[in-house]
């Protein structure tokens, strides 16, 4: 039986012994098995939900340990491009063949900009910044808490369940 039948059947027996639908005898048996059904599966969907949450921690764990080895692996690549870039820049050689390998120069173009260029650009060319709106909701809730009024913003109270 699923939890929400459970759930429905203690609803209904609530609801008949409040009617007096039920004999007293009769009570306390059928209250006992649906308690006992329900907690049981309370309990091994609670079980679950710690199961999970210590897979989500181990994969966070090596999702930052993958993400740390990803990063040093790109940095020894990027290391290793210039290294080669200057070696041949210095020999004078625009191009390196071997049967495994082909390296070539090709032209490219990148926009550099400065700090001032952002203060130019917001007074005069606004179409030229992509700005990306990020709410900081720790900042909005000291202001709250603090006794500012802000339109659309509020604190509200939520019960959050635990499993531990």
């Amino acid at each position: 039986m699923k939890l929400y039948e459970i759930s429905a059947d203690y609803a209904k027996l609530m609801e008949a012994i409040e009617n007096g639908e039920i004999p007293e005898e009769a009570i306390a048996d059928t209250l006992e098995g649906i308690e006992g059904a329900f907690d049981d599966k309370i309990d091994n969907i609670a079980c679950i939900i710690k199961d999970y949450t210590g897979d989500i921690e181990k994969l966070k764990a090596e999702e930052t340990a993958l993400a740390k080895r990803r990063k040093s692996l790109e940095k020894s690549k990027d290391w290793l491009i210039q290294y080669i870039s200057n070696a041949l820049t210095v020999a004078g050689k625009k191009e390196f063949t071997t049967t495994r390998n082909k390296i070539t120069f090709r032209p490219s173009e990148a926009v550099v900009v400065d700090d001032t260029f952002i203060d130019w650009a917001m007074k005069n060319r606004k179409d030229l910044l992509s700005a990306e709106v990020k709410i900081n909701k720790d900042a909005i809730k000291a202001a709250l808490k603090n006794g500012e009024l802000l339109d659309g913003a509020m604190i509200e109270k939520r019960m959050n369940i635990q499993v531990r």
